[in-house]
């Protein structure tokens, strides 16, 4: 072998084990697949979801007929996400949480994962929220 063939072949082993870490290392973008139920289980399509890390929005979205949307490419970090209640219902309460929430907190995505988020949405029952409108008094005329 030629010295000029020899430095190509040597060139040709360090490219490829220097790939082989850059191919295996993890992701810096992740995942965060979120859904929206009934507490039956039936999907919720056309849920608004808002990705956020502190006060900046970092994505808009809406459930699909499944009542699932994944946001993908997001930056390790810290997020948030929230879920618009639908009308007609309202968010069930949980173990996790506490009182009916449409919003998780505190979630911290590194190293190329999948997150999951669940909402819970039930449908409103009994009365219909009232609601209050101002109207100007009728004043009676003073007599003559």
């Amino acid at each position: 072998m030629t010295k000029g063939r020899s430095l190509i072949a040597v060139a040709a082993l360090l490219a490829v084990c220097g790939c082989d870490a850059w191919l295996t290392s993890p992701s810096l973008y992740n995942r965060l697949r979120v859904t929206a139920t009934q507490p039956t289980g039936e999907p919720l399509p056309g849920v608004a979801l808002v990705l956020y890390t502190s006060a900046r929005p970092m994505g808009y979205a809406s459930t699909d007929t499944t009542g699932e949307f994944t946001f993908t490419r997001v930056p390790q970090g810290n997020y948030g996400v929230q879920a618009v209640t639908p009308p007609g219902f309202h968010p069930v309460s949980d173990s996790i949480n506490g009182a009916g929430v449409a919003f998780v907190d505190g979630l911290t995505l590194a190293g190329d994962t999948l997150a999951v988020v669940r909402f819970t949405f039930a449908k409103n029952i009994g009365m219909p929220i009232a609601t209050v409108s101002r109207r100007r008094a009728a004043h009676p005329r003073a007599p003559h």
